[in-house]
């Protein structure tokens, strides 16, 4: 077994973003030319309910050291309720990570609508950190 300095590790990011409010925070960043992380790979979806828990098993089991999921505010959803929809499967996805034994917190969730594009940058950079 090698010993990897805590320096030297970077955590690979699989980031799931609604297309209405956190992929266009994102996109706002980008064009702002704010830095972000770059071992956060971005998949927009048209809605954060949209994320299947099986997108999130498996990009765990293939190699992913964490998932981020980025959807809209509560009541300001593009699609009504699928910010809720996607709330529920996140706290059941967090029960069944813990039980995959997994020792710290892989996955996390958060909303921003499109003008926080600092605040999104910052938020998943923050939650990146070892």
């Amino acid at each position: 077994m090698t010993d990897l300095s805590k320096s030297n590790w970077t955590p690979r990011i699989v980031a799931f973003f609604c297309n209405w409010c956190t992929y266009t925070a994102a996109d706002l960043a980008g064009v702002s030319r704010m830095k972000h992380a770059s071992n956060v790979r971005i998949i927009r979806l048209m809605c954060s309910g949209r994320v299947d828990p099986q997108f999130i098993v498996d990009a765990l089991t293939k190699g992913a050291d964490g998932v981020l999921i980025g959807g809209c505010h509560p009541n300001d959803c593009h699609y009504a309720e699928g910010n809720y929809k996607c709330l529920r499967r996140y706290q059941m996805l967090k029960r069944m990570i813990a039980d995959m034994a997994s020792n710290r917190s892989a996955c996390a969730s958060n909303g921003f609508p499109p003008p926080k594009g600092r605040r999104s940058n910052a938020s998943s950079t923050r939650w990146l950190r070892p």
